[in-house]
């Protein structure tokens, strides 16, 4: 197996981190970026190099545990240890365990001395010194003092936002290595993530929190509505025509239940599962959907962390959260690869205001509160320059720009345009880098023909401008402006005669763009 060169540079930063520090790490890989492949090949060094050394995964679902292990089986050829009730399986004597968390947090001395411990889905552990993961790890140390503690995790904060990090009693003591979201879909290793305003957005305001999360009970109450589900359900059947795999997230058990016999009264193969679906009938509901026999799987907090189905190209967001974990989590379903069924993107309906909540979901961001420390500042960041700024800052001091003083609207408004990506977001104009350019005819009403220029960052599409060689008067002196400034060659009289010339043409390296107006603008080009 030839690692990606993140999932190297991953590996490597673990052996660099441990060759001169005793500290609990922590690598950050996005969701459908391949950490079992880190794992598998970091287990796989550590088995072919020693003779006496011996690792340990550990999971909180037995999916996981199972997904894990067969990734190392697959590079690696020999006897792979599997600890988990699940799978009926309880492996103690390997070199190398897979285990669940919930089948061995009790039988720590059963297992005996671990050299590596790595845990998967690291945000999922507890802050305190309370809970089985850090009573585990805890006597784990006390067997052998010398074990290195190895966390994996797709954002480096916990559901409720809190930094993995920071705090009195946080395990991890600091991330090793980490790469913005963005930086996959610009390199083509994830599936971008789309956004369309919903016209049935259902109004939040109104609903209290406790312990972070908006109030289970009032969310139902909200959201489980007859008119509710039959408008968003339409809207999700409109949206979802062109697509493969739909997953609808819920806010309660009822609220699921009535979504789904929703979709079936209008035609849509559909199952719900919940934490009160049995373990056998989730297996097969989940088989039947990854193979295309069912098109919609409805969802109660399931099908979050750990569910892997890359064919996923649409999710509805019918459930409001005050996590950005939680929605950061949610919308990973989406960004898997599917070459197989011509996935392009991921659309996301977010019915209930969470795009608006949390922002673009490639910048989300933990809430720092650092050891001894009575909490932080409020920050915000400059549309500018990416600096982060002080939330009372009018003027960023490292690139002076001004920020918008924005009056929160009394009520919410009926559709969203909040993106999902932070470069759909709209602002002051924008530096972005350009891959590639893409020609094509155009037909404006009336019959008019122009020269559609479109351009690319990886398969993220950044925005079009429409040149208007065979129009009088203004459009046409901009065309032959634009055409200039790109080749001192005699500009074209027509689209066809512009298309067969582009070889001439420089290229564009990167792009300008204003999306503040009602359509994006390109204020300049870099060659």
């Amino acid at each position: 197996m030839k690692l990606r060169d993140y999932q190297e540079e991953a590996v490597q930063s673990l052996y660099s981190h441990f060759r001169s520090k005793d500290t609990v790490a922590l690598t950050v890989l996005p969701t459908g970026t391949g950490k079992a492949f880190v794992i598998a090949s970091v287990f796989k060094d550590v088995l072919e190099r020693t003779t006496d050394k011996r690792v340990l995964c550990l999971v909180h679902t037995v999916d996981l545990v199972g997904q894990n292990a067969e990734t190392l089986e697959e590079i690696w050829g020999g006897k792979v240890g599997i600890n988990a009730a699940g799978l009926n399986r309880r492996d103690c004597y390997e070199r190398v365990i897979f285990a669940s968390i919930q089948t061995v947090h009790k039988k720590a001395m059963h297992l005996g001395s671990f050299d590596l411990i790595c845990i998967d889905e690291a945000h999922l552990i507890s802050s305190t010194e309370t809970g089985i993961y850090r009573k585990f790890l805890k006597e784990m140390q006390q067997i052998n003092p010398n074990v290195k503690i190895w966390g994996l995790t797709a954002t480096d904060f916990r559901l409720k936002g809190g930094l993995l990090t920071d705090g009195d009693e946080a395990l991890f003591d600091e991330v090793i290595y980490d790469k913005n979201m963005l930086w996959f879909f610009e390199h083509n290793y994830l599936s971008p993530l789309i956004s369309k305003p919903v016209i049935n957005r259902v109004d939040t305001q109104g609903l209290h929190t406790r312990a972070g999360e908006f109030i289970s009970k009032e969310v139902n109450e909200k959201f489980d509505k007859d008119e509710i589900t039959r408008k968003a359900v339409a809207e999700i059947i409109e949206f979802g025509q062109d697509r493969v795999s739909w997953i609808v997230f819920c806010s309660g058990v009822d609220h699921a239940n009535h979504v789904q016999q929703e979709l079936i009264d209008q035609g849509v193969d559909t199952v719900c599962i919940t934490g009160k679906t049995a373990k056998v009938e989730r297996a097969k509901a989940i088989k039947r959907f990854k193979s295309l026999e069912i098109k919609c799987l409805v969802g109660v907090d399931v099908l979050t962390t750990g569910f892997n189905a890359p064919t996923v190209d649409l999710i509805a967001f019918l459930r409001p959260t005050q996590s950005p974990g939680l929605l950061v989590q949610m919308a990973g379903r989406g960004t898997r690869l599917s070459p197989e069924t011509g996935k392009k993107d991921c659309l996301l309906l977010d019915f209930s205001g969470n795009l608006n909540r949390h922002g673009p979901i490639d910048q989300i961001k933990g809430k720092s509160k650092k050891r001894g420390s009575g909490g932080e500042a409020p920050q915000k960041y400059c549309l500018g320059c990416g600096a982060i700024c002080h939330a009372n800052v009018r003027i960023c001091a490292d690139c002076g720009y001004e920020f918008e003083i924005i009056e929160k609207p009394k009520h919410e408004a009926t559709a969203s345009t909040a993106a999902a990506l932070s470069i759909h977001e709209t602002g002051r104009a924008t530096l972005y880098k350009v891959d590639r350019t893409t020609y094509s005819k155009h037909t404006k009403k009336g019959g008019q023909y122009s020269m559609r220029v479109t351009y690319w960052m990886g398969l993220l599409e950044i925005c079009s401008e429409w040149v208007c060689f065979e129009h009088h008067g203004f459009p046409r002196t901009k065309a032959v402006a634009w055409w200039y400034a790109r080749t001192d060659t005699v500009v074209p009289d027509t689209v066809i005669e512009a298309l067969n010339r582009v070889d001439v043409l420089k290229s564009a390296k990167g792009i300008h763009v204003d999306k503040s107006g009602k359509y994006p603008e390109i204020k300049g080009v870099e060659f």
